[in-house]
């Protein structure tokens, strides 16, 4: 079977898509609330924290993009006879956290876990606090595995982990700062949130949008035999 596709047209697609969505974000937010409400339709559609927006939806395609990658590797690498079983629980991993958008399984951590761990400031939200232990111990396991991939795919794996945490959990603090200090729906006006939102959602799709490039180019390396990318 032979599949045309590009990689590289691929990532400048997503990259400047998300670029659109930030920018489209702050500038109907900025018209919403500091010059005339009726823009407020739109800053809704194009909201990145909300979870019935359109990034909500572009983020899922990213995320079921990666997870039917990740299944086309596992499955031809057991073809092959070729060490599959990490690349299996990688997958498991993504369809969690398909679920985890659908059905927000990391929100219904907030208050169990602000209550446990006696979470304020930074931490107020909760939830990142055992997402961030899953992610230690994860990485730990995943150590080998990365090491046993070509270079250029282990370094694309690992910057594309680095920036995707950076978005999902780093610029989380600062807006569980922000819920911690004025826990009224006044802070969603500040300008600082707002950017905090943007950064963090650009980042974790950004994330996405580059682990997408990297299995796309282990798939041109390493799985030639069973499935065929012609790869401009």
């Amino acid at each position: 079977m032979d599949i045309k596709i590009n990689p590289v047209k691929i990532l400048i697609f997503f990259v400047v898509s998300i670029l659109l969505m930030a920018v489209i974000h702050f500038v109907t937010f900025y018209m919403t609330f500091y010059r005339d409400h009726a823009y407020y339709s739109i800053y809704k559609v194009f909201n990145m924290s909300l979870e019935d927006s359109f990034p909500s939806l572009f983020v899922i395609i990213e995320w079921f993009i990666c997870l039917m990658l990740l299944i086309l590797i596992t499955m031809v690498s057991v073809r092959n006879n070729l060490p599959y079983f990490f690349w299996c629980v990688l997958g498991l991993l993504f369809l969690y956290f398909i679920l985890d958008d659908f059905l927000s399984i990391h929100e219904k951590l907030v208050k169990p876990s602000r209550e446990y761990f006696g979470a304020t400031g930074f931490l107020y939200l909760g939830w990142m606090i055992p997402y961030s232990i899953g992610v230690v111990v994860i990485g730990l396991l995943f150590i080998k595995f990365l090491y046993g991939l070509p270079a250029r795919i282990r370094n694309l794996f690992i910057i594309s982990g680095f920036i995707f945490i950076a978005g999902s959990l780093g610029f989380e603090l600062l807006e569980s700062y922000y819920y911690y200090g004025y826990r009224t729906g006044l802070f969603v006006k500040k300008i600082q949130f707002q950017l905090s939102v943007i950064a963090g959602e650009s980042f974790e799709m950004l994330g996405l949008a580059f682990f997408m490039y990297a299995l796309l180019k282990y798939i041109k390396l390493s799985c030639k035999q069973g499935v065929r990318f012609l790869i401009r």
